[in-house]
């Protein structure tokens, strides 16, 4: 299982229309991402009941960290790039 980009920062703003936080929030996924939550914890879940290997892959923070695109940005955090708590591996043994 390949498990990518689960960080806090596509959650951030909470489950809210794009519209309503795209200018606060440009990273986000919005409400998408939070009505994702509960099938992935799911599909994590049942992946390590049949012991098959979960490998995350995320992005590391770094305040020197260099832009692809020209969007609009927000000030990141240490925490931004964390695995989201309910995607934790801890939480899922």
């Amino acid at each position: 299982m390949l498990a990518i980009d689960l960080y806090n920062l596509v959650v951030k703003g909470g489950p809210k229309p794009p519209h309503e936080i795209i200018s606060q929030f440009p990273s986000t996924c919005d409400n998408f991402a939070h009505d994702a939550i509960n099938p992935i914890v799911d599909l994590l879940k049942a992946s390590r009941q049949a012991n098959l290997p979960i490998y995350y892959v995320t992005g590391l923070f770094s305040s020197n960290r260099l832009r692809s695109t020209k969007r609009a940005r927000t000030r990141l955090t240490q925490d931004d790039y964390e695995i989201y708590s309910a995607f934790a591996p801890n939480r899922m043994m």
